[in-house]
């Protein structure tokens, strides 16, 4: 077996992902993949979402021993990344461990688990049964984890802290280059993390058909995925309002319900948002029509403060929203798109959400932009944005 460099085998384990396990390609397709030149670690993914894999994993193996090591690496980090462990690590070691416990049950049974010299990936985390394993610590003792699906590392942290887990001398936490260490605003990579798990759980089903069941729920639960319509831009603006920010040590009232864990919300409410209604020539009097019922079955079904922007090349209008609309409303404009200017008013208003109606054609922001994003399409349309999220127009009655 012969590659001509590290590209050649990182795209064969890709290849070995997608074959096997395509919720976790789908992740990992929105990540990015870099060689470093260190020694000290194999590999893992860091806040931002790079996966950073050593070197010397090139260097001292050959052939398929190094796919399979690398398959099951990149999947690992993908996992983590997606799960956002990396914004919840509390710096132990056993945080870490407890992190790998919730990935190896996603993982086991769909990717080996390959020793490379000195590092076995997980050789102190053995599944024994379904969503059941034992930990064993640094004195041989095995810890007994159930119900892995249901819980979030910090609780299967507390439950090892409680057991005094004692960490294994093999296992050691990378030291972190400089770049890896959050600075500022960590919300953009938090949000990168929701739209990689969203997008792996799409791939997967057009992959597969379905995904498996306790994957579908874990997304469900997480994402809000696949819910009517109505419901959908409900829960997307009460996350908006409320925060993103979570309590994992404790449940959600739902984790009961789903039988997945969903952390507690915890935030301060605002409910300043921005509406936008692309206007561009390639938008048709239906979608106009489609587009103004769901602009007043906002105003008629939440108790917000929205700003109109009518937007083509340009912003054409802005407006703040009454509480009763007319049936009926003309838009001007009806040029090309872009939608830079209104993300850039969006932030000048300080707002705490956009809702974008549109077909997807237009011009983005180089950047994904910090306002939590709703893409409502068209239902014929078919659109694949570089972040946020996406959700078609089902029958709206104004």
């Amino acid at each position: 077996m012969w590659f001509r460099d590290e590209k050649d085998l990182i795209a064969v384990a890709k290849a070995k992902i997608l074959d096997n396990f395509p919720f976790a390609y789908g992740i990992l397709s929105k990540l990015e993949i870099k060689v470093i030149d260190r020694d000290d670690t194999v590999g893992y993914v860091n806040y931002k979402g790079e996966i950073k894999i050593s070197k010397r994993i090139f260097e001292e193996n050959e052939g398929e021993d190094v796919i399979n090591f690398l398959s099951y690496l990149l999947a690992h980090n993908a996992l983590h990344f997606a799960l956002k462990h990396p914004h919840r690590d509390n710096g132990d070691p056993l945080f870490h461990i407890a992190c790998d416990v919730v990935v190896a049950n996603m993982l086991k049974w769909r990717l080996p688990t390959i020793t490379f010299h000195n590092y076995i990936l997980q050789d102190y985390i053995t599944p024994v049964g379904d969503n059941c394993f034992y930990v064993t610590d640094a004195n041989g003792r095995k810890i007994f984890i159930e119900n892995v699906h249901v819980k979030s590392a910090e609780q299967i942290y507390e439950e090892l802290k409680n057991e005094g887990f004692a960490v294994p001398a093999s296992y050691f936490l990378p030291k972190l280059d400089e770049d890896d260490i959050p600075q500022g605003d960590v919300k953009p990579y938090i949000e990168k993390a929701d739209e990689a798990l969203y997008y792996g759980a799409n791939f997967h089903r057009r992959i597969r058909g379905d995904l498996p069941g306790e994957l579908e729920e874990l997304v469900k639960a997480r994402m809000d995925v696949e819910v009517p319509f109505d419901k959908f831009i409900e829960q997307f603006i009460k996350r908006a309002i409320i925060g993103k920010k979570n309590d994992w040590t404790k449940p959600h009232y739902k984790s009961g319900i789903l039988k997945v864990f969903i952390p507690a919300k915890k935030g301060e409410k605002s409910h300043k948002g921005v509406v936008a209604v692309d206007t561009s020539g390639s938008i048709t009097k239906s979608n106009l029509e489609e587009f103004w019922g769901v602009v007043k079955k906002l105003v008629e079904r939440f108790r917000l403060d929205l700003t109109l922007i009518t937007c083509d090349v340009k912003i054409t209008d802005v407006e703040k929203l009454k509480k009763k609309l007319p049936n009926e409303r003309t838009f001007v404009g009806r040029g090309g798109t872009d939608f830079r200017p209104v993300f850039e008013k969006a932030e000048e208003l300080k707002a705490k959400f956009l809702i974008f109606l549109t077909d997807g054609y237009g011009l983005f922001p180089s950047e994904p932009p910090r306002i939590p994003t709703l893409w409502v399409t068209p239902p014929d349309v078919f659109f694949d944005p570089p972040f946020g999220s996406v959700v078609k127009i089902k029958k709206v009655k104004s």
